[in-house]
């Protein structure tokens, strides 16, 4: 993989500065920026096909913003565990609390697996971020972000590369991202899209080398 043509990419394309801009303030417009996710898809979609301009065109702003909407369902059932695991923590405490120092104890222990369990739920859909786009993009299906299997193949296959990518999500693109804060808090929104664009490439060029079977390419 060319990590480093990730970081570049957006600048070959004649159009660049029209569609980075388009996609700023697309992206700040609450329930409007839904549809840059959709916009993330076709990315991925266009890189993992071999387009030598990927960068898409704001042509079907109809159709990102649907597939903006199903990521979101998926990335949220992904999160629903996290969620449900805080509101049974809150039971549990609620009912030893104030019980005693066996309760207490309980309590205690109650919380340190809560804390545990809410980080790595928290965390997981982060790390399965590149394979759940990745999976999306084959047929534009929410049921596919679900199929475990098939996406554990996806990771395992080069696990290395994925690790370097989650990483990068994880923390160089955020850095990159929090540079904008001292451009009078403004630029933060140029960094913060140029990063998501960084992201959608790296995720594209791990589509291209495991996941581009004909088979799985969406219909264009």
């Amino acid at each position: 993989m060319d990590f480093g043509k990730s970081f570049t990419y957006m600048f070959k394309d004649e159009d660049w500065l029209k569609k980075f801009l388009l996609g700023v303030v697309f992206s700040v417009i609450p329930i409007v920026n839904l549809l840059t996710y959709g916009y993330l898809i076709k990315l991925i979609e266009n890189v993992r096909d071999g387009d030598q301009s990927p960068l898409p065109e704001w042509d079907d702003l109809g159709g990102y913003f649907l597939d903006g909407i199903k990521i979101l369902i998926g990335i949220l059932a992904w999160s629903l565990p996290a969620i449900l695991l805080s509101f049974g923590f809150a039971l549990f405490a609620g009912l030893f609390s104030g019980g005693g120092d066996v309760a207490d104890v309980l309590v205690g222990l109650g919380s340190l697996v809560w804390i545990c369990g809410f980080l790595l739920l928290t965390i997981l859909p982060i790390i399965l971020l590149p394979a759940l786009g990745i999976m999306y993009a084959r047929n534009r299906e929410i049921g596919d972000m679900f199929r475990l299997g098939e996406m554990w193949d996806l990771i395992k296959v080069d696990f290395g590369n994925y690790l370097i990518i989650v990483v990068l999500i994880l923390f160089a693109l955020p850095l990159i991202a929090s540079v904008g804060l001292v451009l009078c808090f403004v630029g933060v929104f140029f960094t913060s899209w140029y990063t998501y664009l960084v992201g959608g490439h790296l995720t594209g060029e791990y589509a291209a080398a495991h996941d581009s079977d004909a088979a799985f390419k969406a219909i264009s």
